[in-house]
């Protein structure tokens, strides 16, 4: 019996997002243990901006004074620190490489086009039995219509399936006229649509696919268990210490820094990936793919901005707390982590403002009712795989 091949469009390249590889190689596994053959195609974006998102970013890096100030820095820095820049980011390019060939199935050919993809099914009308969009943000407002249509699947023929796995819009509504249009064409062809938060429902509603879904990100896919046994990693918490694990998306975030120093204070051996290490004097540490899962696994304390930071955390059982955006132009950016914290019960550990030692000391102390987090998870798991196989089995 021939296995049915799967295309999945989605990001897949980056030199240092954890979450990023760690979705497409989630959705890949459970796609595997389906029956299927995933293979996620190896579309390069590029990241020459049309001039209305050009403009756009520019403005709002002009309004926003963290992001101005931290782009001013980031130029003078990286003058003095260039050959330290250069060595992290050759550490993360090699580790991501081999964690990507070890794991991650990726298509030979590299697509640059929506031209090139629609070609490649022409030539070989029957190598795909269906393609998948997602999960992450790909249907986010950035880029040009062209790399829009990709991420909507509109090179796809309509003998082939076209469904989403918990696509984002990054955002909470959509108002471009042109790009509502663009919305609404390429979903109607659509056998499938599931999004990943609350306000992707509404948003499909909006575009008359009013029977979307919403399913958690794909890493939820796999219980900490099967992520353990997979990646074949270390783990579990050392009684001994008190350990925090510190993962920020950018440099000098007040919030995170405030709970460092009280971390820091309380004699908690702090392990600190940033993103954006150049910029952070109190980074410490860099980390493989598995090691920063490792560094999730062994804490008594996660503290993260980033969303997959988050969710890996509540799969782990490892106490969590999440920090969103403080600033009224990055509102719509704490949807995704806001959601999945309301989701289960969750929402004191979500920090957006900075807090005094007594609420840290509370949040600290607490503890988490661990067997609601992984019912609720277990349940939408169960949900998340019923959708790809209904949908993906179905005639």
């Amino acid at each position: 019996m021939e296995i049915k091949k799967i295309g999945i469009i989605s990001y897949w390249d980056s030199k240092s997002n954890y979450g990023q590889i760690l979705q497409g190689v989630a959705l890949q596994y459970i796609l595997k243990s389906l029956g299927f053959y995933p293979v996620t195609m190896k579309y390069i974006i590029s990241y020459i901006p049309e001039h209305k998102s050009f403009c756009q970013h520019v403005k709002r890096i002009i309004h926003d004074d963290v992001s101005l100030l931290n782009h001013i820095k980031r130029r003078l820095i990286s003058i003095f620190r260039k050959r330290e820049k250069l060595k992290s980011l050759d550490f993360n390019q090699r580790q991501f490489n081999l964690f990507k060939q070890k794991y991650l199935n990726l298509s030979n050919t590299e697509y640059t086009s929506l031209d090139q993809l629609a070609t490649e099914l022409t030539n070989k009308p029957n190598q795909f039995y269906a393609f998948i969009s997602g999960s992450d943000q790909v249907w986010h407002e950035a880029g040009n219509i062209e790399r829009k249509k990709v991420f909507l699947l509109d090179f796809v023929p309509p003998t082939i399936k076209r469904l989403s796995y918990a696509a984002s819009f990054g955002r909470d509504k959509i108002t471009d006229k042109e790009e509502i249009n663009l919305f609404k064409n390429c979903l109607s062809k659509f056998n499938a649509v599931s999004v990943r938060e609350d306000t992707g429902i509404t948003i499909c509603k909006m575009l008359n696919r009013k029977d979307a879904i919403k399913v958690v990100d794909p890493t939820f896919l796999l219980d900490q268990t099967q992520w353990k046994s997979f990646l074949s990693l270390k783990g579990g918490v050392n009684n001994n210490n008190k350990k925090a694990f510190i993962y920020s998306l950018e440099a000098n975030n007040p919030i995170i820094h405030k709970l460092i120093t009280y971390l820091e204070k309380h004699s908690y051996i702090i392990n600190y990936v940033c993103s954006d290490s150049i910029l952070d004097k109190k980074a410490n540490c860099e980390a493989t793919i598995e090691e920063w899962l490792e560094y999730i696994d062994s804490s008594n304390i996660v503290v993260t901005n980033s969303f997959h930071g988050t969710i890996f955390s509540l799969n782990f059982n490892t106490p969590v707390l999440s920090i969103g955006k403080p600033y009224p132009l990055n509102e719509k950016q704490n949807q995704r982590i806001y959601s999945i914290m309301k989701e289960i019960n969750l929402l004191d550990y979500f920090i957006n403002t900075p807090c005094d030692d007594d609420k840290i000391e509370k949040l600290l102390s607490n503890t988490i009712n661990w067997n609601k987090v992984n019912h609720y998870l277990d349940q939408e798991k169960i949900k998340g795989i019923s959708f790809l196989e209904k949908n993906l089995q179905s005639k």
